[in-house]
């Protein structure tokens, strides 16, 4: 399967193991709720989604801690190319 990158994680946000994505595409869709994408080679699913002051906010699956997310700052996230 063929994936693009669409985002790149730039900061954990708050204590709750959530990211700040820079987003790299047009299509916002891509990181609705209950989407799947790939990081670092594994699927990950998207539990929740928000955009606060244009920033993208990302809770991923089994993050669920700050320095959890920290350790993911400056990952890419892939979503299969065909979405």
């Amino acid at each position: 399967m063929s994936t693009i990158k669409i985002g790149q994680i730039v900061a954990a946000f708050g204590i709750k193991g959530q990211v700040k994505v820079l987003a790299l595409t047009d299509f916002a869709e891509r990181f609705d709720k209950g989407r799947r994408l790939r990081m670092d080679g594994k699927w990950i699913r998207i539990e929740d989604m928000k955009v606060q002051s244009g920033q993208v906010i990302l809770t991923l699956e089994g993050i669920t801690t700050r320095n959890q997310a920290e350790d993911l700052q400056w990952k890419y996230l892939e979503a299969a190319e065909e979405e």
